[in-house]
């Protein structure tokens, strides 16, 4: 699109929107309730036009960054895709990840997993 704008994007958008994916996972440890929080996303729209708007959470950002580097950039592919893949989980079964049960922040964060890898290695334990 020739403009995008977004309004009332959380940490957690801007993150995986820059490609900062720990920081984006850290975010979401800490803080559950960003991982679903939407944003309005506008685009298309030039400066004497309307774009098309809708509203997106922080799966919807992945799965487009990472449909970007289809075919171009495999590492980059990858990673959205294990972010996407982290998200959707979170979404679709909080309670398999016993470490996200914590009530605070302080104890989510000490008792995830260090390394995104590492999470994702529990969540494929998890999903089996």
């Amino acid at each position: 699109p020739e403009l995008w704008q977004g309004r009332e994007a959380t940490p957690v958008h801007y993150a995986v929107c820059c490609g900062s994916l720990e920081a984006a996972a850290g975010l979401v440890v800490a803080f559950q309730e960003l991982a679903f929080a939407s944003c309005e996303v506008e685009a298309g729209g030039g400066a004497d036009s309307m774009g098309q708007r809708s509203r997106w959470t922080a799966l919807e950002f992945a799965s487009f960054f990472g449909s970007l580097y289809v075919g171009v950039d495999s590492g980059r592919h990858g990673a959205y895709q294990e972010a996407s893949l982290v998200l959707l989980h979170l979404k679709e079964h909080p309670r398999r990840l016993p470490f996200m049960l914590h009530h605070t922040p302080a104890l989510r964060l000490a008792a995830a997993p260090k390394r995104p890898h590492d999470l994702l290695d529990l969540l494929r334990a998890a999903m089996s």
